[in-house]
């Protein structure tokens, strides 16, 4: 309904990466991603391909990891992806209270989630990774991210109309 009454006078953004599609089809501009910080080239890549109005190819590399989507909310945002992080890059990813450490169970599903989609510390390029979140905090790191994706993707819209 804010799409429709705003139009082009206010740019919105999912807030939840498995509504990426969705919300870009009905005229948003981009995502607020967590997952971006476990799979940064499939999220730009999702949000790239909505800008160019290929939903098709968009929804499918959405459905390829809604699961991992899903289990980086399995517990209070940013617990999941803070264990994710550290388990793919071998550092520590510290929570500050309140925040305390991923339940054991969701460790396992978290883990399985990962190998099944194919992502392990061996198959991760290191250099891809969000590695600021680390220090500066998951939050800023996807603020960042999403800002990357949305000029990123203007990019490729241009070098692909000319």
């Amino acid at each position: 309904k804010t799409i429709a009454l705003c139009g082009k006078d206010m740019d919105i953004y999912s807030g939840n990466d498995d509504q990426t599609v969705p919300v870009m089809a009905l005229g948003g501009k981009g995502i607020i991603s967590v997952a971006s910080n476990i799979i940064p080239a499939q999220m730009r890549r999702t949000a790239a391909l909505m800008l160019r109005d290929n939903i098709i190819k968009a929804r499918e590399i959405q459905n390829e990891y809604l699961e991992l989507m899903n289990m980086l909310f399995c517990e209070t945002n940013p617990i999941p992806v803070k264990y994710a992080l550290g388990e793919m890059t071998g550092r520590s990813c510290p929570l500050r209270l309140p925040l305390t450490e991923l339940g054991d169970k969701n460790k396992e599903k978290l883990k399985n989630t990962e190998e099944k989609i194919g992502i392990t510390t061996k198959t991760i390029n290191k250099s891809i990774l969000p590695i600021t979140a680390l220090s500066v905090g998951v939050m800023s790191t996807v603020a960042l991210l999403s800002m990357f994706v949305k000029r990123n993707a203007k990019i490729a819209v241009k070098e692909n109309n000319n």
